[in-house]
């Protein structure tokens, strides 16, 4: 009857024991609530920097992880109310302060979305009227335009990263523009202004609420609750382990169970303090992991030696895989150690290939063998110590991670199970995700830095060129004279002639840098790559140093494709130029000229030849050869390897741009200290070949009979020259500052010009003639800058022009013929 007693007694009291505190799945419940409090604030955080950024479009996401964070506080309310180790008043306080942090963080959200929203679509107008700003004529307000270019750099930086100077300097500019009379854009200007103001007033209120939503690690009252929570668990297990203890002593009989449920108890205790250790261990590493890609490897690579000495892992690796065809992309290892064996990685990704549903249970185990029937008794009645295991996670669709480690059996904690192991992976996860994302952020503004650097770049060489083809029509103009007025034969004519080759192969160069700058495009003729080579290997043997040899293997066929001879022979000259560059010495260039028929596609180091017949351009040299690393960035804008010795980083660059133009493709094989090989295909063409435009027969020029032709030219120098030039054709000059004067002229001297040339420098202005002289026939010389003509003629001639073709237009104007229509000529 005692020993009944003491057993009723010691159960009474066992059972008043546990009944104060939770079960199992009533504690994990509430952690996992706690955790998804955590992982809900930090997604909201991600989301908000998103969407600030303009990478996350929906915002449904920002009210969703609210949603999650209010239903998780309801599962802590609810399954808390319950426990009796938890004061009731203390608990609905901090239930509260938890419950007013989420209504104040939806507050937020919501002006942050209506502000953000507002704010892109303000910078898209911007944006959308400042680009057709830039892309419509230029008026005479240069300055006022590059203001205008500055502005939307500006505008584009602050948006980046905000700064109350350059704030101050944006306003300052939108006060310019706005006091600034633009004709041709003043309608712009109001849009621009309007959403310019609206996202400086804007952009601050709402970097504030981000600053506001990054400013803790979760919302205000969790962190709190979470740490009272265990304390009171902690000390509610501690009683329980006394009383259990204490109630063992009753009854012999007793004693066994008793002390069973003890060490059970103190092992379930230990197991959460070895949880909340290793979950402590984790955040800590995911928070010291920097999101600089300079510094993030490392970074990880220490992160995942302190989970090594945490799990008792031997060799670690955390690698990134294809979710299609699942190679790997990426790996990380912990500092100081080796990396998971190969074989090892495969397997695991093997076997994790042929689960239905890989992701439903992503954690896989390899054991050893048992020896014995008993050792597979001991299996099953105790844990077995795992040989290796592997943890995947799969943050988006088109990224795996997957931690691959093996074990130590001597520090292997029995504790670990799927679940640690699952939410460590998920974490790494979510890091190298942000990681990517921030990567490719860079990679875009490091794109979009050399996209502003070219259109700088192309407009320089537009300008110079037109200021080039200005010098050069006055030197083609007074040789052409200069050759008129010289006897054949005469050593001096000759030396003149040559002056005026060279002049035409500059007006070539000029065309290239009108095309380079998209001032104009080439025509595309057929023309014999041979002829084009054999024409310009005098200026590559200039080039190239006379302790360098060039061998020309160089085929007597013609061989035709389509382009323009000029294109070739830069390439060439720029190939040659640089190889012997790199020699450096004595080595020699080796240049040859072939044909070859692809039957089967082929692949390129920088792209694919597709079958077809090709004419195969090959420059190879003797030089130190290219680094591996570098072959396949040598065509990128501004990248060079001379280091301090020079160059730009265009050379190559526009090699690759031009020979992508003639439809080409390039292939570069390197070896290291025995020298480079540069291979171009070209499309074959069976077709009539287009003469190279370099050497001019002597044409018959048109003379006049002492007509009158008066000149338009508001240069004085150039005015000049144009009556020289039409004074040698045989008429009778007169040169005048403007229409205006010339109609003046007209009025008072009673004595109308047969012709009238009219010089204009902007084909985009529109002059008005007086009426006076609208049925005059008129020549319009205009600069090579440009598309159409800026009046009504039906002869239009465009700088550098001949003598043949300024007399055949004043010829064709005197004497008009039926049905003529406007011609422009070079």
């Amino acid at each position: 009857m005692r020993i009944a007693i003491l057993l009723v007694a010691g159960l009474v009291s066992m059972v008043l024991a546990m009944s104060r505190g939770t079960d199992g799945n009533g504690h994990e419940a509430i952690l996992n609530a706690m955790r998804a409090i955590d992982l809900s604030y930090a997604a909201l955080q991600r989301d908000v920097l998103q969407a600030r950024s303009g990478i996350l479009k929906n915002y449904d996401f920002l009210g969703l992880a609210i949603d999650n964070m209010r239903a998780d506080v309801q599962t802590i309310d609810a399954l808390t109310a319950s426990l009796s180790f938890i004061d009731s008043t203390e608990r609905s306080g901090r239930i509260k302060v938890m419950e007013n942090a989420i209504n104040r963080n939806e507050a937020m959200i919501e002006r942050f979305k209506s502000g953000n929203a507002l704010i892109q679509n303000s910078l898209k107008i911007f944006i959308q009227t400042w680009r057709e700003m830039q892309a419509r004529p230029r008026g005479p307000d240069a300055v006022a335009l590059m203001d205008v270019q500055q502005l939307g750099q500006q505008m584009w930086q602050f948006q980046n990263t905000p700064d109350p100077d350059l704030a101050k300097e944006i306003r300052q500019g939108l006060i310019r523009l706005r006091d600034t009379p633009l004709p041709g854009i003043d309608d712009l200007k109001k849009p621009l202004l309007d959403h310019g103001y609206l996202i400086l007033n804007a952009l601050p209120s709402v970097d504030e609420i981000v600053s506001w939503v990054q400013a803790s690690d979760s919302i205000d009252g969790s962190l709190e609750f979470q740490r009272e929570y265990l304390q009171q668990f902690g000390r509610m297990s501690t009683r329980m382990s006394k009383a259990r203890l204490i109630l063992s002593g009753i009854s012999l009989s007793l004693c066994a169970y008793a002390t069973y449920l003890a060490f059970r108890l103190k092992f379930y205790a230990d197991s959460l303090r070895w949880r909340l250790h290793v979950e402590q261990s984790v955040n800590d590493a995911i928070t010291r992991l920097s999101l600089e890609p300079e510094r993030f490897r490392i970074v990880m690579d220490e992160a995942l030696k302190r989970m090594a000495e945490v799990f008792g892992f031997g060799t670690v690796s955390l690698i990134t895989l294809d979710p299609e065809k699942w190679n790997v992309t990426g790996a990380f290892t912990a500092n100081g150690r080796c990396s998971a064996p190969e074989p090892l990685v495969q397997d695991f990704i093997a076997d994790l290939r042929e689960k239905p549903q890989p992701f439903s249970d992503p954690v896989l185990w390899l054991h050893r063998a048992p020896a014995s029937p008993f050792a597979e008794f001991c299996d099953l009645v105790w844990k077995r110590k795992p040989l290796a295991l592997a943890s995947a996670a799969k943050p988006h669709d088109g990224l795996v991670v997957m931690l691959v480690a093996e074990c130590r059996l001597a520090n292997w904690n029995m504790r670990t199970d799927s679940q640690i192991l699952r939410m460590t992976t998920e974490l790494l996860a979510l890091a190298i995700e942000k990681h990517h994302r921030l990567t490719e952020l860079d990679e875009l503004d490091r794109r979009l830095e050399e996209t502003q650097r070219l259109e700088a770049v192309g407009t320089l060489a537009g300008g110079v060129a037109h200021e080039f083809n200005n010098i050069l029509m006055a030197i083609m103009g007074y040789a052409e004279m200069a050759v008129a007025a010289l006897t054949p034969g005469l050593p001096t004519r000759a030396h003149v002639e040559h002056i005026l080759t060279a002049g035409h192969r500059a007006k070539l160069v000029v065309d290239q840098m009108l095309a380079f700058g998209r001032m104009r495009r080439n025509p595309a003729l057929p023309f014999n790559v041979t002829a084009a080579v054999i024409e310009i290997l005098p200026d590559i043997e200039i080039c190239v140093s006379p302790s360098v040899r060039l061998h020309l293997d160089i085929p007597d066929i013609p061989l035709v494709i389509l382009g323009h001879p000029i294109e070739i022979q830069q390439i060439l000259v720029n190939l040659c130029k640089n190889a012997a560059e790199a020699i450096n010495g004595n080595g020699h260039i080796k240049l040859k000229i072939t044909t070859i028929a692809l039957a089967a596609e082929r692949a390129l180091s920088h792209g694919h030849l597709k079958v077809g017949h090709y004419v195969w351009i090959s420059v190879t040299d003797t030089g130190p050869g290219i680094a591996p690393g570098h072959l396949q960035r040598i065509f990128e804008p501004f990248f060079s390897t001379k280091g301090d010795k020079g160059g730009t980083g265009l050379g190559l660059s526009v090699v690759h741009g031009t020979v992508k133009s003639l439809k080409g493709s390039m292939h570069v094989s390197s070896i290291l200290g025995r020298g480079t090989r540069f291979d171009m295909f070209f499309p074959h063409l069976e077709a009539e070949m287009a003469p190279l435009p370099i050497i001019r027969e002597p044409e018959t020029i048109p003379t006049g009979s002492g007509e009158l032709v008066a000149i338009v030219d508001s240069d004085e120098t150039s005015r000049h020259m144009w009556e020289e030039r039409i004074a040698a054709l045989g008429y009778e000059p007169a040169g005048f500052l403007s229409t205006g004067q010339l109609s003046d002229w007209c009025s008072r001297a009673q004595t109308w010009p047969d012709a009238m040339l009219l010089v204009t420098f902007d084909q985009n202005a529109k002059p008005v003639l007086p009426a006076v002289l609208n049925d005059l026939p008129r020549i319009v010389i205009c600069s090579a800058i440009g598309a159409s003509p800026p009046v009504r003629s039906q002869h239009v001639l465009r700088e550098p022009i001949s003598a043949h073709n300024l007399a055949v237009a004043i010829r064709g104007a005197l004497v008009p013929a039926p049905d003529t229509k406007i011609a422009v000529r070079r």
